[in-house]
């Protein structure tokens, strides 16, 4: 069925849409006719409506994949261009002597006690954002279906937020880098 606007004839007419001497058309009428002419005024709005969708759904996928692509190909190069000149100082530092490479040794040291702190950190955070997602969840699908057991779900949530905040104390301490030494 090809969907149409309808309008009556006395507004037709009032507003001179079918400028022709002829008799005025209503969609709704040219279609039960079945008059192959009467369809050309009629324009079917379902196929529009679904090639702009898969048009705009199609162009948004391609911008965000190619934006994923050329952000992670920056934060490689960015790794790259770090690790190339922390191997330089540490080539520069072993062929020198004195007090200079003992404090840059310890600038070093000092730079991996902050990243095992901060690693410890954001295992924190992220079981902390986990938890509280357990928690809506539980209240939502207990809302959305009170008389079935479909809340469920938001305690296992739960559970990874506890392990990932508990395993922040457990598997890191301010001691040892991040990934538990032995």
């Amino acid at each position: 069925m090809v969907r149409g606007f309808t309008f009556s004839v006395e507004g037709a007419a009032k507003e001179i849409c079918n400028r022709t001497a002829e008799a005025l058309v209503v969609p709704g009428e040219a279609m039960e006719s079945g008059s192959i002419g009467a369809m050309e005024g009629v324009m079917p709005s379902e196929g529009l409506e679904a090639m702009s969708l898969f048009g705009f759904l199609a162009v948004g996928a391609v911008a965000l994949f190619t934006m994923i692509a050329i952000s992670s190909w920056a934060d490689a190069r960015r790794r790259e261009r770090e690790s190339y000149y922390r191997n330089d100082m540490l080539k520069k530092l072993a062929e020198a002597q004195g007090a200079g490479a003992e404090s840059a040794l310890q600038l070093l040291r000092e730079e991996a006690r902050l990243e095992a702190i901060r690693k410890r950190q954001d295992m924190r955070i992220a079981g902390l954002v986990t938890l509280a997602v357990g928690i809506g969840v539980t209240i939502f699908l207990r809302a959305l279906i009170p008389h079935a057991p479909i809340f469920l779900c938001g305690p296992l949530i739960m559970l990874i937020g506890v392990a990932l905040y508990g395993g922040s104390y457990l598997v890191t301490t301010p001691d040892t880098p991040a990934g538990g030494g032995v």
